[in-house]
């Protein structure tokens, strides 16, 4: 049996409208959460939060500077201090890579939202 390019069209046509209807709830959820950034971000604690957040990065790149100076100072001479100052530098600069993540959600959520509300318009018009 032989399928015209008409039914292998509609067969592809069927397969990317499920494709979407999967995402549907996903789309719907980002855009939904680009309303509650922009909610969060016009509050006006979110400054406040943002100081808050800018001083602890702050704080953890300047120790993390601190241990850099002190490894390679010729005043650490045991393994132990070198072993103990390279952890206390991945907790810093782990922690400083999570506050930065904080800080740019909100941006990264409407961008999302943006995206979704574009797809589910498009996607809605049909």
């Amino acid at each position: 049996m032989s399928y015209s390019y008409e039914t292998w069209n509609e067969g592809q046509r069927k397969q990317l409208r499920g494709r979407l209807d999967e995402r549907l709830g996903e789309l719907r959820l980002a855009q939904q959460a680009e309303v509650a950034a922009k909610l969060l971000t016009e509050d006006s604690h979110w400054n406040a939060f943002l100081q808050i957040l800018q001083t602890e990065i702050n704080y953890c790149r300047d120790r993390l500077r601190q241990i850099e100076e002190r490894v390679c100072s010729a005043a650490v001479v045991s393994s132990d201090e070198v072993q103990s100052l390279r952890m206390d530098a991945i907790r810093l600069r782990t922690i400083a890579e999570t506050l930065e993540r904080v800080l740019e959600l909100p941006t990264s959520l409407r961008e999302k939202g943006e995206k979704a509300r574009d797809i589910l318009r498009t996607y809605t018009s049909d």
